[in-house]
């Protein structure tokens, strides 16, 4: 199931398990995309739990959001880590890497559903490189980047407008 969801100023889009492809292929269908191919939701739900096989640089520079929300916990190796870093370099890599869309240079934040605290024993180390790396990002994004894992006991809501 995928859905686009629009309310007044705001969106959220959420990808279920949909492959990048289809996922840009619906968007421009409904007329989503702008004259250049691209979309900026205030939220997505990274498809498949930022499984490597759903995702895609290409997706990465065409869909931007201010909020990247991930629902996974290590298992699977998900979410992956080339996934997080692609996104995070679709923000702020390379000019061949950056997304061309004009919000590009707002700011954004990633969120993680699980974090090594609260991953099980055989997929912390996962969640641990995911943690470093996502740090590693902030590092470099000079405060346009920020992240948030859930820990044991805590919750987020992710507030629009």
């Amino acid at each position: 199931l995928m859905l686009l969801v629009e309310e007044c100023d705001s969106s959220v889009l959420l990808t279920g398990d949909g492959a990048w492809q289809d996922i840009l292929d619906g968007l421009e269908a409904a007329g989503k995309l702008d004259e250049e191919g691209l979309i900026h939701v205030d939220v997505l739900k990274v498809q498949h739990h930022g499984s490597e096989h759903n995702w895609n640089a290409e997706f990465g520079r065409r869909v931007i959001a201010d909020h990247y929300v991930f629902c996974g916990n290590g298992s699977s190796g998900n979410p992956d880590e080339r996934v997080v870093k692609g996104i995070i370099n679709s923000r702020i890599g390379s000019s061949r890497q950056r997304s061309k869309h004009p919000k590009v240079e707002d700011r954004f934040k990633l969120w993680f559903n699980s974090s090594s605290d609260v991953a099980k024993h055989r997929h912390e180390s996962v969640m641990e490189g995911l943690e470093e790396a996502v740090a590693d990002g902030e590092a470099r994004s000079g405060g346009k980047m920020q992240s948030r894992f859930m820990r044991r006991g805590s919750s987020f809501v992710i507030n629009l407008g």
